[in-house]
């Protein structure tokens, strides 16, 4: 065994946690070895010291000074784990965690008796264990380590440290497991999303770095480290009262924990929170905003500074006791502009109650595919809402929403939908086979006060450009078969030579293409269904449009 070998397993070789044959070898090579048996010396004299410390005068400590005591030697550890190397301290959580696992329960000491010079010494051991098995190890395994979550969306470069050998930046991309001990990082033009196992999110900004701790075993808390950037929460709320199988009680909430260079947040049931944080020369400021629920906030020294709660705003510092902690209301909360870009089909499912396929994301706005109508579909009236027309219904039947297997427009009714998509927007409608008769009624994009596309179905169809409140372009198409049937119609409104175009097409034609000017700023507007006599019933709505930036970053800050 040569000095290298023998110095990384000297602090095991202490703990006598070596197999028999390297501690074998360890001792034959300090018996050779002047140098290393000097350094096994020195560390052994530490022990030493810390094994003389019980012969001081003991005093009575209470079982709340006792607990204040280890919450304080777990606040200096971690502190000076958060100083280690990235390496060193991922493969000394990992060899902790294994280390857990191995250790079997012991009864706690009848004595409630504890020094004050124990305390502190005690303290600096543990710090001075930290730094000793921080040395790389070739013995790393951390044992068995269950996922906490993956990694739903990666937008941009998002990179994983030391996923192999030599590798210490590894390109991942959606779908990776996440580990306790992985460490993520993105670029400027990078962001990600880790969907954790009970059903809340993380989300990591631009030039951001975040540590998913390793936690004793069978220790279901979340605990993660904002090396750098930006980082935001969001947790499911569990209804009150839940119970198991067996009738009892559920166990209580797992706590969520982010820790950073200007603090630590707790975050409870239902909490959405970004907490972003900065350097500015040698200092660190950071910015705390609640969307939901309620966080705690602990200075970094572990002081309890106060509660943050919905729709208010923190700034905190590195300052240790806090005092630089200001809280207030926030005028208008948002989401930041780059958590659109973590959007994912099933939160827009969530939110607009489709079958949703994304399609993609740039700048904020997300371009998806939206399917309503089939025999699972549920009720949409959330999202198609009925407007005044003006119009008398002719007939009383149906209501508003979806029938069985489609959506429904009852008579004289104009159904809005509730996102003013932009283009590109394509609009597909299929007729239930009930209304595939002389029936007729009219649907239309990108609608506002004074412009607009719109389609009105009668034996033929006719689409229509509107600017400034009159028509200036039209055309017309034959969209019935030869048995007088009308099955589909696809509206489509795509951009060409810095305008837009709509076309109309049946399942055998397709009309003029018209040119629609494109506004200043985002071609949107809404999106309408409406039955012009009897009602209406249309198997399936499908529509592939983009949904702005600012309506979708206002949804999701609720």
């Amino acid at each position: 065994m040569d000095c290298t070998s023998c110095s990384e397993r000297l602090a095991d070789f202490l703990l006598d946690e070596l197999p028999e044959s390297e501690a074998v070898l360890v001792q034959e090579h300090l018996s050779l070895c002047a140098t290393c048996m000097r350094t096994y010396k020195e560390l052994k004299g530490t022990g030493k010291a810390l094994e003389a410390v019980p012969s001081m005068r003991p005093v009575e400590g209470s079982p709340e000074f006792t607990q204040a005591v280890r919450s304080q030697a777990a606040v200096e550890l971690a502190r000076i784990l958060d100083r280690l190397p990235p390496d060193k301290r991922l493969k000394l959580e990992a060899r902790r965690a294994a280390r857990m696992s191995r250790v079997v329960e012991k009864p706690a000491p009848r004595s409630r008796l504890v020094s004050l010079r124990v305390v502190a010494v005690a303290v600096a051991g543990l710090a001075a264990l930290a730094v000793i098995l921080a040395y790389p190890s070739h013995d790393t395994s951390p044992g068995e380590r269950q996922p906490i979550g993956t990694l739903s969306v990666a937008s941009g470069p998002v990179s994983q440290f030391y996923q192999r050998a030599y590798e210490p930046h590894t390109p991942v991309q959606e779908g990776k497991a996440v580990l306790p001990g992985d460490s993520f990082s993105t670029t400027d033009k990078g962001r990600a999303r880790f969907g954790i196992g009970d059903g809340g999110s993380l989300f990591l900004g631009p030039a951001s770095q975040v540590t998913f701790r390793l936690q004793p075993p069978g220790d279901t808390n979340i605990v993660v480290v904002l090396e750098r950037g930006e980082l935001g929460v969001q947790r499911p709320r569990r209804p009150a009262g839940v119970q198991d199988t067996d009738g009892t009680e559920e166990d209580p909430e797992p706590g969520w924990e982010v820790r950073s260079e200007v603090g630590t947040v707790l975050l409870g049931g239902g909490a959405h929170a970004y907490l972003k944080v900065a350097k500015s020369g040698k200092d660190f400021g950071g910015e705390l905003s609640v969307l939901a629920g309620s966080v705690e906030v602990l200075s970094h020294a572990g002081k309890a500074l106060g509660s943050v709660a919905a729709n208010q705003r923190a700034v905190l510092s590195a300052e240790p006791s806090g005092r630089d902690f200001k809280c207030g209301p926030q005028e208008k909360p948002r989401v930041p502009a780059w958590r659109l870009d973590l959007v994912s089909a099933a939160e827009l499912a969530a939110l607009l109650d489709a079958r949703v396929k994304t399609l993609t994301r740039r700048d904020g706005a997300v371009e998806a595919e939206l399917a309503y109508g089939g025999p699972e579909q549920k009720p949409v009236l959330r999202v198609w809402i009925p407007e005044t027309t003006g119009m008398s219904a002719s007939s009383g039947r149906g209501k508003s929403g979806t029938g069985t297997g489609g959506v429904n427009v009852p008579p004289g009714t104009r159904l809005r939908h509730v996102v003013p998509f932009a283009a590109p927007l394509v609009l597909d409608l299929v007729l239930a086979r009930e209304s595939q008769g002389e029936v007729s009624f009219a649907f239309g994009a990108l609608g506002s006060s004074e412009s607009g596309v719109s389609v009105d179905v009668a034996r033929d169809a006719a689409v229509q450009v509107r600017e400034q409140c009159r028509t200036v372009r039209g055309a017309s198409l034959a969209v019935r078969n030869p048995a007088g049937k009308l099955e589909r119609l696809r509206l489509e409104i795509v951009p060409e030579k810095g305008g837009l175009v709509a076309q109309l097409s049946s399942g055998t034609a397709k009309s003029n293409p018209l040119s629609v000017p494109r506004p200043a700023g985002a071609a949107s507007g809404k999106l309408w269904l409406q039955s012009l006599g009897d009602n209406i019933l249309f198997d399936e709505v499908r529509i592939a449009g983009t949904i702005p930036a600012e309506w979708l970053r206002e949804r999701l800050s609720k």
